[in-house]
């Protein structure tokens, strides 16, 4: 409690010294989402055989480290965000947060682009932001089936919707 105090303590110093409002909110996923705004780069999803994690920044086998409450939480997270990655037998991530992999698209466009193909090369854009998102390919190897198993809110944007069925290399 004395922790807590101490820090809302300092964010009110902070953010008056710096001229921002403060806002307050009982809905974890804008924390979550705060977090991911953050950690982008450090997303994982879990691999098929759902043993372990493979990062999206360079597709590496990762496990949650034995010591995090999602090690022994039941159902393992599809997607997580986390902090660090830690070497001991094996590589560990720790400071584990289980995210919506949507978040990730709305969150860093710019990195999470699907694969521009040969004949895409070609084509006419059908709008600026679809000319945005197709000029990078990105590193994520999942289907569109594997998204919607995470229980995505529909969105109301219809190029964001046509984007997320599409072949994604992230």
């Amino acid at each position: 409690v004395e922790l807590r105090a101490n820090l809302e303590k300092y964010l009110k110093k902070l953010a008056a010294s710096k001229g921002i409002p403060l806002a307050s909110s009982s809905d974890p996923d804008t924390l979550l989402q705060c977090i991911a705004k953050g950690f982008f780069a450090n997303a994982a999803r879990l691999s098929t055989n759902s043993t372990h994690y493979i990062t999206v920044k360079d597709s590496r086998k990762v496990s949650i480290h034995p010591a995090s409450l999602f090690a022994n939480y039941g159902i393992p997270p599809q997607w997580v965000i986390y902090h660090e990655v830690t070497l001991t037998t094996s590589e560990f991530i720790r400071n584990v947060s289980q995210i919506n992999p949507l978040w990730l698209t709305q969150i860093a466009p710019h990195y999470f682009q699907r694969p521009r193909r040969h004949e895409d090369l070609f084509a006419a854009p059908t709008s600026s932001s679809a000319c945005a998102r197709d000029t990078i390919g990105a590193k994520r190897k999942d289907t569109p089936s594997e998204l919607q198993q995470a229980k995505r809110p529909k969105s109301k944007n219809p190029d964001l919707e046509r984007y997320l069925k599409q072949d994604f290399q992230f």
